[in-house]
């Protein structure tokens, strides 16, 4: 006698146990024909109990399943409906039609009681069959609830809530149950939705679902189904959607392939203009270590005004930041200050205590120019001074003194925020005393605009070190005609 009950265990619905476990009952007490008619009605079962899990969601899985509840209701056989239905709607393929039509076949020849019994080798290979093509199988969404879902999810935004976490817990939970031979339809079907739909405003909603769908559905089931060149070949038909997708996980981006990665990164760059925002993801990724030294030089040096847009770090251009402070040109100046104030105090403690204290002297610099952008900045660093690294609290105090060639010259405009900022800064005023000390006029000073920074300083009794140092320099740094004021 045949013990077919190890198969048993291999079944995943429970809905799919009973009829299988009579089949076990009937093999042990030494009745193989019922036994393997019974596998055979259990494997029918479970092929139209996939049928209605998949109707639920895919409409052509409704109609088929409509076809088969006709037969019934005829009274015509539907075993072989069923078996063809499955391999057209894709729960079984060639190979395994092949296998379970046969075990169909040999139901048919032992349901008559004339016919010989199967032996046990026989009825064992029924069980397996049926158990590792149908039971034992998960039920797998083909193409019919891939577009099913996808109109869904397009056209109705009350479909899902929309947040993004919904929106992946949906999509981790949807993709394991759809067959891998669809992965691409999904991919090329709705990114083409979300391509056509990308500059339409009133369809924002429904292209950042895809988009967050679509980054979900390739870090659950992997990016493997198609080759780097496809997956080339693919950014560069649809660059809108795909960009965003991608760049959305430093996973992905690392998985497509090199020639994807370009691409991306030089689509972004070209249309930084245009759609900046998604710079902060090529920042992300530079961050990690994923751009090549060209990408990187391309992100660095895009235009200030870009860069502003983006909301790029300071530490990321910082170079392209210095130069626009230094360009002279107050619409490229404003932009630059307007970007480290829109980065924070944390983002300036980033940057090495040289580029800190050469981008306080610069800051100072251009608001001595008149940059209306670089003054409301120091009026906010002037009213909350706290957080600022003292390299840049040097730079800024420095500049209205001593620049970075030793050569002393007075800043007037801003002299009494600078000397707040000083009067907490005891280890900035002694290095500031030896550096006026040290210094050589750059030009001769007037005596009348001289005395009235050592007067501001001098109301300071905090900052006595400084109004001795002037002192002692008076004659040293200022003009002896006063003509010259």
């Amino acid at each position: 006698m045949a013990d077919i009950a190890t198969y048993a265990a291999k079944i995943l619905a429970d809905a799919d146990r009973p009829l299988f476990q009579e089949a076990v009952v009937s093999a042990l007490h030494g009745a193989p024909r019922g036994a393997y008619i019974l596998i055979w009605i259990a494997c029918a079962e479970g092929l139209k109990r996939k049928f209605r899990e998949a109707a639920v969601r895919d409409g052509n899985a409704n109609k088929m399943l409509g076809k088969i509840i006709d037969a019934e209701v005829q009274q015509r056989s539907a075993d072989m409906l069923i078996l063809t239905k499955a391999k057209d709607y894709g729960f079984i393929d060639d190979v395994s039609f092949q296998k379970l039509e046969y075990v169909y076949k040999m139901r048919c020849v032992y349901g008559h009681p004339y016919e010989a019994a199967p032996d046990d080798e026989e009825l064992t290979n029924a069980a397996a069959v049926v158990v590792n093509e149908v039971l034992g199988k998960p039920t797998l969404l083909r193409h019919g609830f891939v577009q099913t879902f996808i109109d869904k999810l397009f056209s109705d935004v009350n479909y899902l809530e929309q947040t993004e976490a919904s929106v992946r817990s949906f999509t981790r939970d949807i993709s394991v149950r759809i067959d891998p031979a669809v992965y691409e339809y999904v991919m090329d079907t709705y990114v083409k939705k979300l391509e056509s739909a990308y500059d339409d405003a009133s369809l924002e909603i429904v292209v950042e679902r895809g988009l967050w769908f679509l980054s979900e559905f390739l870090l659950t089931v992997k990016t493997t189904f198609s080759s780097d060149s496809q997956w080339h070949d693919f950014v560069a038909a649809y660059p809108k959607t795909m960009q965003h997708i991608i760049l959305s996980s430093s996973r992905l981006f690392e998985a497509v392939g090199e020639r994807a990665r370009d691409y991306i990164v030089s689509y972004d760059i070209t249309h930084a203009e245009a759609r900046p925002s998604c710079l902060k993801e090529v920042e992300k990724l530079m961050d990690d270590g994923l751009l090549s030294e060209e990408q990187q030089r391309r992100l660095q040096s895009l235009d200030i005004r870009v860069i502003k847009a983006a909301n790029l770090k300071i530490s990321t251009c910082y170079d392209t930041v210095l130069s626009a402070l230094k360009s002279h040109n107050w619409y490229r100046q404003n932009p630059a200050i307007d970007l480290i104030a829109a980065n924070g105090k944390g983002e300036i403690a980033r940057l090495t205590s040289v580029q800190q204290e050469e981008l306080g002297r610069n800051i100072l610099q251009v608001a001595d120019g008149g940059s209306g952008s670089a003054s409301s900045y120091l009026s906010a660093l002037h009213r909350g001074p706290n957080g600022l690294e003292q390299p840049f609290l040097k730079g800024l105090i420095f500049e209205a003194f001593v620049n970075e060639r030793s050569e002393f010259r007075l800043k007037e405009e801003y002299m009494a925020n600078i000397l707040d900022l000083l009067s907490t800064q005891h280890a900035i005023e002694t290095e500031l005393v030896q550096a006026i000390d040290a210094s050589r006029p750059r030009g001769w000073i007037p005596k009348k605009s001289y005395q009235r920074i050592l007067d501001l300083v001098k109301e300071r009794p905090d900052l006595l070190l400084l109004a001795e140092t002037l002192e002692r320099n008076y004659d040293r740094l200022t003009a002896i005609d006063d003509s010259w004021e």
